[in-house]
């Protein structure tokens, strides 16, 4: 069974397949948008290490984040990229 390091914001549960969350807006801690997600990369231990941002709208372009964390906020449709230092 794979686990993914995706939380969410009102709970703290991690979610599994992070596929439903394509398209959501990807925000930097912030709140600064920076794209839609269109890919979650994660490691061995189903940590989140890249995800893959579609930024802009007439001239698209494609970004691969490194990533610590990544906490859901589903009222608003969007994840939110965490710290990648670890406390």
């Amino acid at each position: 069974m794979d686990t993914y390091a995706v939380v969410d914001s009102k709970s703290g549960e991690n979610l599994k397949a992070p596929v439903e969350y394509r398209a959501y807006a990807v925000q930097d801690p912030l709140d600064q948008k920076i794209g839609r997600m269109e890919t979650l990369f994660v490691n061995g231990v189903g940590e989140p290490q890249y995800v893959r941002v579609k930024t802009g709208r007439l001239q698209p372009r494609f970004v691969l984040l490194p990533v610590g964390k990544i906490v859901l906020d589903e009222a608003r449709r969007t994840l939110v990229l965490g710290s990648m230092n670890h406390a």
